[in-house]
């Protein structure tokens, strides 16, 4: 009766240890006598949890059941304390040769005076933390430059905290730990996420200013300078505004571009004799009275989406047309999205013309075209 009672009395022993390591360690399935958890709360939070990943970095919580000092960390494919250690992975194994105790994500003490506790007598699977101290409450050590294993298996982090210098000399040589557990980790494999946006871009000119997206009443930008019957006198400076609404996603912005109709010259010239320009480009000339110019000057209008316009820095303070600019090739430069996307955003374009006594009288004209480029 003796005997049964005894064998009675290991069963229950048996199978409340084996309920309370399951109760620990689900869902990863563990043997009895895993360890002997003693530290409670128990986990590692990891800052990348990517098969392979290097320079990851291990937040190891836990709450001893008393003061501490040096805590030792062996990472294996088994949970059992004091036993052999299998290095986790396959082709790319875990290593901590190279972790590193950060100071910043820690709460150890330091031991001693002047000196931040350090990880050492480190190998690929082990970590010792020393030269710090904690009381019983809940701790964290954060280790960096960890790389993880390159498969999605099940592994472990043993975790043995000591009252004072660790004793740890080999996985199945640990020495007395005042406290120690196991954690059980696991590395997955990335979620790839890809999506692609279309290159997009609208551009409108217009009279009257016109609504987000080039939206609302449009009317065509057909402009007369001078005076109600469309004449040019000496004695006025004619203006007349038009409107450019600029949206696009390209990475380094848009820039919008003014260019001559007539090759020849980039003012207004005779439909007669388009070979010359008698009311010539300012191309940095004054346009005022007693003189013969025409120029244009740019400034925001009053639609502002996301980004911003500017004006180019030849026309954003006077009515200037740059001559060889308008008449060349791609013509000139007139505003630009600062080097960035914008939407819903427009400037107005004020062309503003004045003459001398001695303009040749006649019908003058030009076409100027704006000419929006995107750099994507």
């Amino acid at each position: 009766m003796t005997k049964k009672r005894f064998l009675d009395s290991r069963v229950v022993s048996i199978l409340a240890s084996f309920g309370m390591l399951l109760g620990v360690a689900a869902p990863a399935a563990i043997p009895a006598f895993a360890s002997a958890d003693t530290l409670a709360s128990r986990s590692i939070e990891m800052s990348n949890g990517s098969v392979g990943k290097t320079g990851v970095e291990y937040f190891i919580n836990f709450t001893p059941s008393d003061d501490i000092g040096d805590v030792a960390i062996d990472f294996c494919t088994t949970p059992y304390l004091d036993t052999t250690c299998t290095r986790p992975g396959t082709t790319t194994q875990f290593t901590a040769l190279t972790a590193q105790y950060s100071v910043a994500d820690s709460n150890l003490s330091q031991a001693v005076a002047d000196t931040d506790p350090s990880t050492t007598a480190l190998t690929a699977t082990h970590v010792t933390v020393t030269g710090g101290t904690h009381d019983g409450t809940a701790t964290t050590i954060a280790l960096t430059g960890i790389t993880n294993s390159d498969d999605t298996n099940v592994f472990y982090a043993r975790i043995y905290a000591y009252s004072g210098t660790s004793d740890w000399t080999a996985a199945d040589d640990i020495g007395s730990p005042q406290d120690s557990g196991a954690v059980a980790i696991q590395n997955s494999n990335s979620v790839g996420v890809s999506a692609s946006v279309p290159e997009t871009m609208s551009f409108c000119v217009s009279k009257t200013e016109q609504t987000a997206g080039c939206g609302g009443t449009y009317t065509a930008p057909d402009i007369t300078l001078g005076n109600g019957n469309g004449v040019l006198d000496s004695s006025t400076l004619s203006t007349a505004d038009v409107y450019a609404q600029l949206n696009t996603n390209a990475v380094h912005g848009g820039t919008v571009y003014i260019k001559s109709g007539n090759t020849n010259c980039g003012g207004l010239s005779l439909v007669t004799n388009l070979a010359t320009c008698p009311i010539a480009a300012a191309d940095g000339n004054t346009v005022a009275l007693g003189a013969s110019y025409i120029g244009v000057k740019a400034v925001a209008g009053t639609l502002t989406g996301h980004g911003a316009l500017e004006a180019d820095s030849s026309y954003g303070t006077n009515y200037n047309l740059v001559n060889s600019e308008v008449i060349g090739a791609y013509g000139s430069p007139i505003f630009d999205s600062t080097n960035a996307p914008v939407d819903n955003s427009d400037m107005k374009l004020t062309f503003a013309a004045s003459i001398d006594g001695v303009t040749p009288a006649g019908s003058y004209s030009n076409s100027y075209s704006l000419i929006a480029v995107g750099t994507f």
